[in-house]
């Protein structure tokens, strides 16, 4: 399921032509999707409603989920944040553009769309609405994609705990060492210790990310 998660995710990519993809040898991104999966409701639709047999096997499958399927609710691309000299005092810019933190902003807005919807009436298959309460449709799950890990706490993990070995690193790599996050702990807290190896992070920390100059948005839901 996983990848066919991630393959969706991918191909909705594709719509946008080399929008907001690099376009030099040199450059790159991160991409992050948040999508949503749920049983295939149409698994045996074109099936005789009458026999019974057929309608035992159609409802088997879809109380087993055998048959899911997959669509992109929120996408973006991006791996920088403005800096402090560049942040709107009226709160007109965004700050952080790194691609799941855009993902998550389509997704809200999703959100939003959907409960004001169910709200006036109007049918969802993903929520629905019981005295007053909306709740998540039996079958119906929410993942998260991406092709980096998130910074912060996500990034911070031992070498040895890396479930693929080819991770991107621009430095020698030891097997007691972890990996990094470009998140600064914020001032009034605990720092990093910068030390060797597994002692160069701590954890559990309020971070931010140091801007990093002009940037071009993209995301989309």
């Amino acid at each position: 399921m996983e990848s066919k998660i991630f393959t969706t995710a991918l191909n909705h990519l594709k719509l946008f032509g080399q929008s907001g993809l690099p376009k030099y040898e040199d450059e790159w991104t991160h991409f992050a999707s948040i999508c949503a999966s749920f049983p295939d409701v149409k698994v045996l639709s074109n099936s005789n409603s009458t026999n019974y047999i057929f309608y035992f096997i159609n409802s088997l499958l879809k109380m087993l989920f055998i048959f899911e399927s997959v669509e992109v609710l929120s996408f973006g691309m991006g791996t920088k944040c403005l800096g402090a000299s560049q942040l709107d005092k009226n709160g007109y810019s965004i700050n952080d553009s790194h691609a799941e933190v855009l993902a998550r902003r389509g997704f809200v807005g999703f959100l939003f769309e959907e409960f004001q919807n169910v709200y006036f009436g109007l049918v969802s298959k993903y929520f629905y609405l019981v005295d007053s309460k909306i709740g998540l449709i039996d079958g119906v799950k929410f993942h998260f994609c991406a092709s980096h890990t998130p910074c912060g706490d996500a990034s911070i993990f031992s070498v040895n705990e890396a479930e693929n070995s080819v991770m991107n690193s621009s430095r020698p790599m030891h097997a007691d060492d972890i990996f990094r996050t470009g998140a600064k702990c914020v001032l009034s807290g605990p720092q990093d210790p910068h030390g060797k190896l597994n002692k160069f992070h701590i954890v559990s920390q309020f971070r931010t990310k140091p801007g990093r100059g002009k940037i071009a948005i993209f995301f989309t839901y």
